[in-house]
């Protein structure tokens, strides 16, 4: 984070000369805290950014300050906030955010660097609670296309819905506050959340809530989701052309054309667009439209598409397509480019673990070991994947103490990704233990949704040399006799016509 990023941009506007008036001055003259403010802002304007948080903290312990009006405290308190971020003095940041906008709460862009400060701070019901407060103040904002601060995005509702305990009051709040404002992600959708809503109101017995809920869902993932889950049995019909899997992803698809139509430079939609076409089936498309997105332009300027940290998962999609169409080596060049994009700060490393694992099917090992090795500062889940990645490249080389470590890991964090630990036990053909694992999984309330989701019956492609045995005993599993048993008494195995949209 920066000052310009703060939403401060020092110019001729903010000149010692236009600094705010206090009450005191309109009658008497500038006072001490206008003089001194008149001051922090020439050195805001000379990067003299450590004098002016000084000089500024000094102004506002004068006696001026408390009895100035609200919006010319709040001008401080944020300044100072701002300054406090350049500084990378984070919980003094929030400090002055939290006093600006007890001073003049009309104004969002206080609310929207407190709310990502607390959520880089991990305090993350706190987070929930300002954004909640933001989506119902300012829906409008929330996709970030009419406010000049900067962007709320779909990563960060997910790092707070999903990072909260799932009966949090403020998850609830948050969830619902999201819910009314109409936000749907600039047109992609946000029906993993509006699920999580539904459950949170079918848990405390709310029916007519659940129902609103689920009339906004349109995604195919979600439907899957719901028709599988017998705890929606009362809702969904399963009949019904609604919750027709096939013919939600077609109308996905011609939806998500129209929007990238009209919006020829939103990044975005032609990744949620590229995913619809590959669950479609449709990889031919998707190399066109990566073709498209990716073609080099012959004349020097400004970058051609917003959203410009999303062209490595054009790539990513590019190499899937490219893998379901058996042109293995080409979707290896695409993972790699993934991989290595430089546009992004920092790097994603989702892509790291993409390559990893598809050298692990490849049968790869050192390739593998040496594609993930730069992988950090992930999240609980990218943790297991790269720890699965780590026990495949072990088991692949023969190291049977480094698979042993690595299934450790899984094994003690399976709550973090638990489909990690049991493919690891099919790797080392522990039959017996991944069904364990996968009954424990149907049996846990929290990890029940994902079960379901492995067993549910998608298109396939052929496995990748490196994964044929494993991928065989895979199979096996999840159609065991006492596997489909104990997922009837929680849901239903369904096929479909369609192709997973996750995993490479």
């Amino acid at each position: 984070m920066g000052l310009a990023l703060a939403g401060i941009a020092p110019g001729p506007a903010s000149a010692a000369g236009d600094a705010p008036a206090t009450q005191e001055s309109q009658h008497h003259g500038p006072s001490q805290f206008a003089l001194q403010m008149r001051s922090v802002w020439i050195l805001v304007e000379q990067a003299e950014y450590a004098e002016a948080s000084r000089l500024l903290a000094e102004a506002m312990a004068q006696p001026q300050f408390a009895s100035a009006a609200p919006d010319e405290r709040r001008a401080a308190l944020s300044l100072a906030g701002a300054l406090a971020i350049t500084l990378e003095d984070m919980a003094t940041a929030r400090g002055y955010y939290l006093q600006a906008v007890d001073a003049a709460p009309g104004h969002a862009e206080d609310w929207y660097w407190l709310l990502l400060l607390e959520a880089d701070m991990g305090m993350l019901e706190e987070a929930a609670g300002h954004l909640a407060s933001f989506a119902r103040r300012w829906p409008a904002l929330l996709d970030g296309t009419e406010a000049d601060f900067g962007e709320l995005d779909a990563p960060l509702f997910g790092q707070l819905v999903y990072g909260l305990d799932k009966d949090a009051p403020v998850r609830l709040e948050l969830l619902q506050a999201l819910f009314d404002s109409g936000w749907d992600w600039n047109g992609r959708g946000a029906d993993e959340l509006w699920r999580e809503l539904a459950l949170l109101h079918l848990r405390r017995g709310d029916e007519a809530a659940t129902r609103a809920t689920l009339q906004r869902m349109r995604s195919p993932d979600v439907l899957v989701a719901l028709r599988s889950d017998a705890r929606f049995d009362a809702l969904v019909d399963r009949d019904d052309p609604r919750f027709d899997v096939a013919r939600a992803n077609a109308a996905r698809i011609a939806t998500l054309r129209g929007l990238a139509d009209a919006r020829p430079r939103d990044l975005g939609l032609r990744v949620a667009l590229g995913y619809a076409l590959l669950a479609g089936g449709e990889n031919a498309e998707m190399l066109r439209l990566a073709d498209a997105v990716l073609a080099p332009r012959a004349m020097p300027g400004p970058e051609p598409f917003d959203y410009m940290d999303e062209l490595p998962w054009i790539i990513n999609l590019r190499g899937i397509a490219l893998r379901r169409l058996g042109r293995i080596d080409e979707a290896l060049a695409q993972f790699v480019r993934a991989a290595g994009y430089q546009g992004v700060d920092p790097p994603d490393i989702s892509h790291a673990l993409n390559l990893g694992d598809f050298h692990c099917g490849l049968g790869n090992a050192a390739a593998a070991i040496d594609a993930i090795a730069a992988a950090d500062h992930m999240s609980d889940y990218g943790r297991m994947v790269q720890a699965g990645i780590q026990h495949c490249a072990a088991w692949l080389q023969g190291d049977r103490d480094g698979a042993r470590v690595a299934l450790d890991y899984l094994r003690e964090h399976r709550n973090d990704g638990p489909e990690m630990w049991v493919r690891a036990l099919v790797r080392e053909d522990r039959m017996d233990e991944a069904r364990d694992g996968l009954l424990e999984m149907l049996a846990s309330d929290d990890r029940r949704d994902k079960a379901l989701e492995l067993l549910q019956q998608y298109r396939k492609v052929a496995p990748l040399p490196g994964a044929v045995e494993v991928e065989a005993r895979w199979d096996a599993l999840l159609t065991l006799p006492e596997v489909l048993e104990a997922a009837s008494r929680v849901g239903r195995v369904e096929r479909y016509g369609l192709y997973r949209s996750t995993g490479i």
